[in-house]
Parts: structure tokens; sequence; C-alpha cells
């Protein structure tokens, strides 16, 4: 896989939204701040918490952090276990850009989607499949074993 080129949208403060295999897009739950907030993938709204910077942070790393609520997209244990243990199955949350440090290599696939690796497990952000039976329409976003599958390729779109 090659690095896509989040350098450059780094460079320029890009904000983009984040796209599922459905067409959901990655939420920051009702834009919460603070730590432990719920990261899903929804229904497109444009508001706020859909919204993410891509921060460049070092080694071809970036982080991704909702501008409004200053929250960085991270997984639960990120400030208790700082970039140690097992994190397999662990939801995607936002915490204050204070208190984690996840980090993430962004790399493109064939078909021009992105996969979001966390760097320091190798786990990819994963999005799970709506349930035809329910409406409800917010889905969970884990961390999974990198395998490429298409719950794992995300399209990234510049903000409106």
């Amino acid at each position: 896989m090659k690095l896509i080129n989040a350098t450059a949208l780094a460079a320029t403060a890009a904000v983009i939204q984040i796209f599922d295999f459905q067409g959901q897009v990655v939420d920051l739950s009702q834009g919460r701040t603070g730590d432990f907030v719920a990261i899903s993938a929804y229904e497109v709204l444009n508001n706020d918490n859909q919204f993410w910077a891509v921060v460049a942070a070092n080694n071809g790393l970036f982080q991704l952090i909702n501008p409004t609520a200053n929250s960085i997209m991270s997984y639960a244990s990120a400030p208790v276990l700082g970039t140690g243990g097992l994190i397999l199955h662990q939801q995607v949350m936002g915490h204050s850009v204070n208190d984690a440090n996840t980090t993430w290599f962004i790399n493109a696939t064939a078909n021009g989607s992105a996969m979001f690796i966390e760097s320091s497990s190798g786990l990819a952000l994963s999005s799970w499949p709506l349930n035809p039976q329910n409406s409800e329409v917010l889905v969970p976003l884990t961390l999974e074993e990198a395998n490429g599958n298409p719950t794992q390729l995300f399209t990234i779109k510049p903000a409106a």
C-alpha cells in the first residue's frame, strides 16, 4: 500500500469528512468534548461533529482531530494504557487532545479508498454493517485486524 497525500491535507490544514463503505460519515457523538466520547458512523448531517482535521505528527503518521470539539480520534483505553495494552475490538473514541496521542497511518488502496491504521497496534479502523431490521442509523467503529475487507475501506472528501 502506498501513503495517500495526507501530508498535503495536513499542510493545508484541510478539514475532511470520512465515509465508510455504506456511505455513513465518521461522527463524534453529539460533538461532545472531553474523554470517552463515542465515535461512530452515522447518517450525513454535515454538522461540526462530522468534520476532521488531518494533522501531521511524525514519520508519516497523522492525527485526526475534530476541530470544533478539539477531540482526537483514539480508542477507549488510550488515556489509561497509552500505546500499550490490548486494544483489539475496542471502540473508537474521542479524547481531549491533551489526554491521548493516537496516531494513524493513512494508506491508499487500489480502488482509491483509504485504510486508517492505528500506529502502535497495526489495527485498522473498521465500521460495522447497518442492521436492516433496525431503523438505527448509527454503527460502531472499532479497531480490528487489518485485512482490507470492505468494512475497513473509507472515502476521504474535503469539507464542503
